[in-house]
């Protein structure tokens, strides 16, 4: 795989978009479900800005995750042969050698 400029925008793009869904549907959910901040847009607000701190965690986390799992499969990609890339001999039975 060849990570072109691209494909680096488009999976970083997707990481911190996921970041964010998460970020936006987990304080809204508490904020519904648990009685530390009013029924109210000010207690909404509230609690997305209590949010905040653990945010930056999340995108860590991430970034940390999309890196190895992406990095970790373009060096498995490098180093490891694949069936049907290389010639296996001549057709004389001698090893194909360029």
């Amino acid at each position: 795989m060849d990570w072109r400029k691209e494909e680096r925008c488009t999976c970083c793009g997707s990481d911190f978009a996921g970041a964010i869904q998460f970020f936006l549907i987990t304080n809204f959910a508490v904020w519904v479900a648990f009685t530390t901040y009013p029924k109210s847009l000010a207690g909404l607000i509230a609690c997305y800005v209590g949010g905040i701190p653990f945010f930056w965690n999340t995108l860590a986390g991430d970034a940390l995750y999309v890196g190895l799992l992406f990095g970790g499969y373009t060096l498995a990609e490098r180093f490891v042969k694949q069936p049907g890339r290389f010639p296996k001999s001549s057709a004389d039975g001698e090893p194909f050698v360029r």
